[in-house]
């Protein structure tokens, strides 16, 4: 598995809403883009849209690769990660709860 050095960086929610908003210019997590540890590539919402009836949901585009809804390491992107996988991550943020939740690079 090619992990990187950054594999398993936890934030705050406050701290990822932070970096968030700086790379992006927007604290509108929708307007974020995601990208896969393994194949690299990145991805937004809008895409994933189209995919709603193969199971996407509004936030899977900040955990799962876009591969799983195109035909997974048959299809066109060759992928099928899930940052919430046995291998969680590559990030992680801790909500105001104190629960851990797995996502992709920002």
């Amino acid at each position: 598995m090619p992990f990187d050095d950054n594999w398993g960086e936890t934030l705050t929610e406050k701290r990822w809403d932070e970096k968030g908003t700086k790379i992006f210019g927007t604290s509108n997590r929708s307007k974020w883009a995601f990208r896969c540890p393994i194949c690299k590539r990145k991805q937004t919402q809008d895409e994933f849209k189209k995919y709603k009836h193969k199971g996407a949901k509004p936030g899977s585009f900040s955990m799962e690769c876009i591969g799983r809804y195109t035909g997974g390491k048959k299809g066109p992107h060759k992928c099928d990660w899930a940052a919430y996988g046995l291998f969680s991550g590559p990030m992680n943020v801790v909500d105001d709860e104190g629960e851990k939740i797995p996502f992709f690079y920002l």
